[in-house]
């Protein structure tokens, strides 16, 4: 094989040859593709929220202003819109579009059912627990921090001469009372 450029050492001449490929596929990736247009990217967070809960709504547009609309009433308009809602209870239909390209995504906002921090008494599998209201929703019921293995049995003095056994409840959060394992004579 013959060289087109025998004074330049081989390392060079690779190198030139990976920077002209490059250079190739950078302008393949970078050229327009046929029929594209442009798009509009939307996002909406959160997208299962509560009454009163705010909303938040971007999106940008590479094809030109679009108008921003909630169940097909506008909002804004522009090449970039931000926006905060608070929506109302229901399944909500969040659109960005123009006359070349658009976007949707659906809003589920869920009946209040609680206050911020609220605390309330639930069970699970028979155990007593706490839920908290969590952006107007009840969290899942958390169980107490079980001390024992449901069954245990741990000695225990009944009184100045017997013993007997403590065992811990089905829920692992305490122990019963302290029953005698056996009748014995005190003098």
């Amino acid at each position: 094989m013959r060289l087109a450029f025998p004074h330049l050492p081989a390392k060079y001449l690779l190198a030139f040859a990976l920077a002209a490929a490059m250079a190739s596929l950078l302008y393949f990736l970078a050229k327009p593709k046929p029929g594209f247009q442009g798009e509009i990217m939307l996002s909406v967070k959160p997208q299962l929220a509560s009454e009163q809960q705010l909303v938040f709504i971007k999106a940008a547009s590479s094809c030109g202003n679009f108008t921003l609309y909630l169940d097909g009433k506008p909002l804004a308009s522009g090449e970039r819109i931000e926006k905060q809602i608070v929506a109302e209870a229901g399944r909500h239909v969040v659109s960005a579009n123009n006359s070349i390209c658009g976007a949707s995504s659906v809003l589920e906002v869920l009946k209040k059912e609680c206050e911020e921090g609220e605390v309330a008494q639930c069970s699970k599998d028979g155990c007593p627990g706490e839920s908290v209201c969590e952006n107007g929703r009840l969290s899942e019921c958390a169980l107490p921090k079980k001390i024992c293995v449901p069954g245990q049995k741990v000695g225990c003095p009944v009184d100045e001469c017997r013993f007997g056994y403590m065992e811990c409840n089905h829920c692992g959060t305490g122990f019963g009372p302290c029953l005698p394992k056996q009748e014995a004579n005190c003098a």
